[in-house]
């Protein structure tokens, strides 16, 4: 009984040490599977993250919009009052219509004006490059003008097609090659006839 007890005593204490140690296995299986529930946290939080900053954006976005909509109400009730309108105006109105096929004309007769203007003043930057009393300083400074306005140019060609295309009827658009074309012809018209051309895009309106 006594060698029993004895025996029984060493496979415990063998047993007890044994839990002092987690198997390999057993530890690997929890380090993964600590490490599968940190990333699945870290994911819910960058997904709650991103949610919560989209919802903010979403949010300024509403009250810019809000805002926005609310001056423009009042500009309108402020023009309503000033003009004597009695009932609101609809797309449908006459009074829009008529108002806003004024407004597209004037826009558009804006970016021809701007066009016309800004080919003249390169045709003159052209013409004092072409002054044999011009220095190479003088020179570079008008040919890095030009450049400039050359982009300018093709802004306001731009801004001139999408003017014209809106009115109704359409009325034709142009390219740069083709602006490009008539400074060409006013320069040879101002060589041959004087300092004071007349150049106008002939509009129909």
């Amino acid at each position: 009984m006594h060698a029993n007890f004895e025996c029984f005593l060493a496979e415990e204490a063998v047993y007890l040490a044994s839990l002092k140690k987690e198997p390999a296995e057993d530890m690997q299986q929890l380090a993964l599977e600590c490490h599968t529930l940190q990333k699945e946290t870290s994911r819910d939080g960058d997904y709650a993250l991103v949610n919560l900053q989209a919802l903010r954006r979403m949010k300024q976005a509403y009250t810019a919009a809000f805002e926005k909509v609310n001056h423009c109400l009042k500009q309108l009730n402020v023009l309503e009052t000033a003009l004597g309108i009695e009932s609101q105006w609809t797309p449908a109105s006459q009074e829009y219509v008529n108002t806003k096929k004024e407004a597209m004309e004037c826009t558009y007769h804006l970016a021809l004006n701007h066009l016309e203007r800004l080919v003249m003043q390169q045709l003159f930057e052209l013409q004092k490059a072409n002054l044999e009393s011009a220095g190479y300083k003088l020179h570079m400074q008008i040919a890095k003008h030009l450049k400039t306005q050359s982009e300018t140019i093709r802004a306001a060609v731009k801004a001139y097609n999408i003017a014209a295309g809106a009115l109704m009827p359409p009325q034709l658009s142009i390219d740069f090659k083709t602006v490009v074309q008539y400074t060409f012809l006013c320069r040879t018209f101002v060589n041959f006839n004087g300092p004071n051309p007349i150049f106008i895009f002939s509009p129909t309106l």
